[in-house]
C-alpha cells in the first residue's frame, strides 16, 4: 500500500491585526458617541415638550385673564386688535 501524506495546515490566527484592531476600536468609538449624542438629543427633546407645555398652561390662564377682561373676543396677536365673537343664539 502507498503511503499517505497529509497536507500541511496552515496554522489558525489568534488574533486580528494592529491596524484590523484600531479600525475595530474606532467604529465601535464612533457608535458609543453617536448613542452617547442620541440619549443627549432626547433628554433634551423631553426637556423642551415639558416647557412647552408649561407655556402653553401659561398662555391658557393668560388669555383665561382677557376673557375676564374684554369679553369673548380673539386676539389678533400681529396687531393686537380685538375681534369680537358675535351672539351666536339659537332661535
Amino acid at each position: 500500500m502507498g503511503t499517505t501524506y497529509k497536507k500541511k495546515q496552515k496554522a489558525k490566527a489568534t488574533q486580528v491585526t494592529k491596524d484590523e484592531l484600531k479600525t475595530m476600536q474606532d467604529y465601535v468609538a464612533a457608535i458609543n458617541q453617536a448613542q452617547l449624542q442620541v440619549g443627549s438629543f432626547e433628554y433634551q427633546k423631553i426637556t423642551l415638550v415639558q416647557k412647552m407645555g408649561a407655556l402653553q398652561e401659561k398662555l391658557t390662564e393668560f388669555n383665561q385673564g382677557l376673557i375676564k377682561k374684554y369679553g369673548d373676543c380673539s386676539v389678533n396677536i400681529q396687531d393686537g386688535s380685538l375681534k369680537y365673537k358675535e351672539d351666536e343664539s339659537v332661535n
